[in-house]
């Protein structure tokens, strides 16, 4: 997939950073200015490092002692970046086919446009989008060179909330797909956890370590909101209680209606710090939402403690305060009860071509 050794220098900033990639999800985190975007640029041959070397699959695409440097239009490298970059004179359509290369190795154009649900914008210009459309745009524009690698810096920084639950899914579609690995760059967990299967934690222009994304609990200084994404299936509809019961992966959730049908898709979002962790089944209590779990490894982070459990095939990371944590006696192996109000879950449909599997 990919592998690089590079050093940069851009004003006073310097980038000195190795990796190999090891899964074809890969995630690229760090806080703002360690250096992530720098490094994406570097591999896409937009920036000359001044030493080292960058290989794509078999290919070396940048030697330093060789004098070896592949152009970007030449290294079979799709970009995603974080405000979509379309091109304004363009429709949609024509966007996403400036893309295509003549080797034929890109997804039919109706396979892309159904599975990113595009149909419907192809002949709309850019302005008219917004940022959830503008960023499935760029994505399709991406993959219809059919590339080795995709590149994606921050592709969700600029869209909102809703929009962002019903994109992530889309992400993980065209990988299952097509099968093309990635490199995602973000500073939000939510997003590495959710679509990412191992990542690079960089800082200060250095890759630190590579990890899973959840061993970043206890690693990262500043978390912020975490939030867990599942995506599920609507199952029932009760009229006379107003939400939906989501069947995701063994466990029912009880959401809020949004006018869905039985057998729609939707991404749940629910923030860690509006789950309750119970010892013993729970009698009382107002939260529609009451789910046996274990708790499969606790993470210190300051003040906080994050306990990963698991409900069915479900992992949910529940936030704790130390002192929470330490009267419950939490250890791995703890039985636990979780409970949320379905009020405290947000939730978007899927796109049909996630819902239609392509």
């Amino acid at each position: 997939m990919l592998e690089f050794d590079i050093k940069i220098r851009v004003g006073n900033f310097e980038l000195k950073a190795s990796g190999r990639q090891t899964r074809p999800r890969m995630g690229l985190f760090g806080p703002s200015g360690s250096g992530k975007t720098t490094l994406l640029n570097c591999l896409a041959g937009l920036l000359r490092p001044v030493s080292g070397y960058i290989k794509i699959g078999e290919r070396t695409v940048f030697d330093a002692s060789t004098k070896r440097h592949v152009p970007p239009h030449k290294r079979s490298i799709g970009y995603v970046f974080q405000e979509g970059r379309l091109f304004p004179h363009m429709t949609v359509g024509a966007n996403i086919e400036y893309g295509r290369t003549k080797n034929g190795r890109g997804p039919s154009p109706t396979k892309l446009y159904d599975v990113l649900d595009l149909n419907d914008l192809l002949e709309r210009s850019p302005e008219t989008l917004s940022g959830g459309e503008r960023q499935r745009v760029a994505l399709a524009r991406a993959l219809a060179a059919g590339p080795e690698l995709l590149l994606l810096d921050e592709p969700l920084a600029s869209v909102d909330g809703e929009a962002k639950l019903r994109i992530m899914p889309y992400l993980i579609r065209t990988y299952e797909l097509w099968g093309t690995p990635f490199v995602y760059v973000t500073h939000s967990l939510t997003e590495i956890i959710y679509i990412a299967e191992t990542t690079w934690l960089m800082s200060e222009g250095e890759i630190i370590k590579s990890v899973r994304p959840l061993d970043l609990l206890g690693r990262v200084p500043e978390i912020g909101p975490l939030t867990n994404i599942l995506v599920g299936t609507v199952e029932k509809l009760p009229v006379q209680t107003g939400y939906a019961v989501v069947s995701c992966n063994g466990s029912k959730l009880k959401v809020p209606n949004e006018g869905f049908r039985i057998g729609d898709r939707v991404t749940i979002a629910i923030p860690a710090n509006d789950v309750m962790l119970m010892l013993g089944k729970p009698r009382g209590v107002s939260a529609r939402n009451v789910l046996p779990a274990t708790v499969q490894r606790l993470e210190q982070n300051g003040h906080s403690l994050w306990a990963v459990t698991e409900t069915g095939s479900n992992e949910f990371v529940v936030e704790l305060t130390e002192d929470a944590g330490r009267e419950l006696e939490l250890k791995p192996g703890t039985t636990v009860n979780l409970a949320f109000k379905s009020h405290s879950v947000s939730v978007a449909p899927v796109g049909k071509g996630v819902n239609d599997g392509g």
